[in-house]
């Protein structure tokens, strides 16, 4: 009898552990860890800093060549149409704001692809070795914490803590 009742309780339990596993992955959750992840890189680089390659550290961006003395002069005229995030002098892959503000991500098959909808403004700046969209080893462990707090309350929601 009291071996049937535990049966019972496993068979429960291990139901809603695979609800909230299955939970984990469905495309909302993974939305969620995608717009985290773009909030981390779009910070970072607006820091100045860029991630080479994936799980690499973060570094500096690379100076851009000195501008002419009339772009100079056209930056300087023109400083207010800059992005509020940015000043004429700074290295943070910001003028407008259009390429960082238009970050987007795509998921699926339990995954999520970050790029931007600039994708011109993207590829010329990689090519120049300013590489900002990548993930550093420290924003992937800052993503596994957003993860697990997210997992944490799936467990909640069903009942498991």
């Amino acid at each position: 009898m009291a071996n049937e009742k535990f049966k019972q309780e496993m068979s429960a339990f291990i139901g809603k552990l695979q609800k909230a596993v299955d939970d984990a992955s469905d495309k909302n959750v993974m939305e969620a860890i995608g717009a985290e992840a773009i909030k981390l890189i779009v910070k970072r680089t607006r820091l100045g800093y860029g991630v080479a390659e994936n799980l690499g550290v973060k570094e500096r961006l690379k100076a851009m060549k000195p501008h002419s003395e009339s772009y100079q002069k056209w930056r300087k005229k023109n400083a207010g149409k800059l992005s509020g995030m940015t000043r004429p002098a700074m290295q943070n892959l910001t003028m407008s704001g259009s390429m960082l503000d238009n970050m987007i991500m795509r998921v699926s098959n339990k995954s999520v692809f970050i790029t931007t909808a600039d994708a011109q403004k993207a590829a010329y700046q990689e090519q120049a070795g300013r590489i900002f969209n990548r993930l550093s080893e420290l924003e992937v462990k800052q993503l596994r914490i957003f993860f697990i707090r997210t997992f944490k309350s799936l467990l909640k929601i069903n009942k498991l803590v």
